[in-house]
């Protein structure tokens, strides 16, 4: 469990408030991720620089999927090709970890006979070792 006084690594996109000289020195979203993980990156990036997350009271109220809809293939497609320019930019040994992603993904997704998200789980981690931007 984390207590009050532990660092945070993370902070969710839907409910960010920064400031701007932080955004200044360590950039704003990442456009090559388009949907999923941007949060994680900046989270990184500011962390890296320094900066400290932290939360206040609030109450968020978050719609999830509106950009994906049901369509698991297209969600899939994102959540690994993201994933994986995540992992791309700040893991050690980035490939092996993307490609091991990648398999767990798919397999989870084979397991529940859910082909069309497996089939968006390979293509994304493929767009993301390739970087083509096209969407399946």
């Amino acid at each position: 469990a984390q207590s009050e006084q532990d660092p945070l690594d993370f902070l969710t996109g839907a409910c960010m408030l920064l400031r701007m000289e932080a955004l200044e020195e360590v950039g704003f979203f990442d456009e090559n991720f388009f949907l999923y993980w941007e949060d994680a990156d900046l989270c990184i990036r500011l962390t890296k620089a320094g900066w400290q997350l932290a939360v206040a009271p609030a109450h968020i109220i978050h719609t999830g999927s509106v950009s994906t809809g049901k369509n698991q293939k297209l969600r899939s497609f994102h959540i690994t090709r993201s994933f994986s320019i995540l992992l791309y930019k700040h893991a050690k040994w980035p490939s092996l970890k993307c490609l091991s992603a990648m398999l767990y993904q798919t397999a989870g997704k084979l397991m529940h006979r859910n082909r069309q998200a497996a089939l968006g789980c390979i293509q994304g981690w493929n767009n993301a070792r390739t970087r083509t931007r096209s969407a399946p």
